[in-house]
């Protein structure tokens, strides 16, 4: 099983003198509960670093995987930068983060871009419904939204090799990946981004989906369709979903054996360096 500190974690500490420091004791106390003792070889973890300070991240980063031997680097969305009265975050296509990217390149492990709240000031249209900015609807919307920004931003160009995981089933992008290239080739050339390909190329290239608790079969088999099922991991998304009623979904789920090897833990192998 793979660990990681769910969200807001990190990108929603406001104060900017806590979030390094925080960060290393969350990832050193991991690192002592579950990867040192009897249950080395029952977990792993994914480290987590501060993406208010890029430079800070990427070091954070190399300790995580160098020293800790985390399997991969986990970032919650947006980050709260600056004043947290005004609003203002930060999203991972913007240019301060390079040093933090061209490190996990290095590094050569995926990261988790794991879903938290849309925020306040993207809610307007949830107003008395506000229960709808986390899981039920605001996590596919907010991740999906920032996915597609790296796609845009030419990220996966400069680094052809990153390894970006999306929980829930791709958060609604295996179905609208293709209307979104199918909508911007109308536009002018040079105002949707800095991208050499069509965004399908990157999302079947540099994306790998779980399934975290989505329990229906379809939407499972379009998951599986768009990127192949090399790419689709099973996921149970405790401690907010029962492992044992989506285990048992999962077993009962009528798709060729093969199939289920590769999603129960062949390609959390190739992915995560499970040996």
């Amino acid at each position: 099983m793979a660990l990681l500190l769910m969200s807001p974690g990190i990108q929603g500490v406001f104060d900017p003198t806590e979030t390094a420091d925080t960060a290393r004791k969350v990832n050193d106390q991991m690192h002592k509960l579950y990867r040192m003792g009897p249950y080395v070889d029952r977990f792993l973890t994914w480290g987590c670093v501060a993406m208010q300070d890029p430079q800070g991240a990427a070091k954070e980063a190399e300790r995580c995987v160098k020293g800790l031997g985390c399997c991969g680097i986990l970032i919650n969305g947006f980050s709260n930068v600056r004043d947290p009265d005004a609003g203002e975050v930060q999203y991972l296509d913007e240019p301060q983060c390079e040093p933090f990217w061209a490190r996990l390149a290095e590094l050569d492990v995926p990261l988790y871009l794991h879903p938290r709240n849309v925020a306040p000031n993207q809610s307007h249209p949830l107003r008395s419904n506000e229960f709808l900015a986390g899981s039920p609807w605001g996590f596919a919307r907010e991740t999906a939204e920032h996915a597609l920004r790296l796609m845009l931003s030419g990220l996966f160009d400069r680094y052809p090799h990153l390894r970006i995981v999306l929980g829930h089933c791709g958060e609604g992008l295996p179905f609208a990946i293709n209307r979104v290239d199918h909508r911007v080739r109308h536009f002018r050339k040079g105002s949707y981004g800095a991208h050499q390909h069509p965004l399908r190329h990157y999302f079947t290239n540099n994306f790998w989906i779980t399934s975290s608790d989505v329990m229906t079969q379809s939407t499972l088999e379009c998951t599986i369709r768009e990127p192949g099922a090399d790419r689709v991991l099973f996921s149970a998304d405790y401690p907010l979903e029962d492992v044992l009623e989506i285990a048992t979904w999962f077993d009962g789920l009528e798709i060729d054996e093969p199939t289920r090897a590769k999603l129960a833990y062949g390609n959390a192998k190739v992915l995560l360096g499970i040996k």
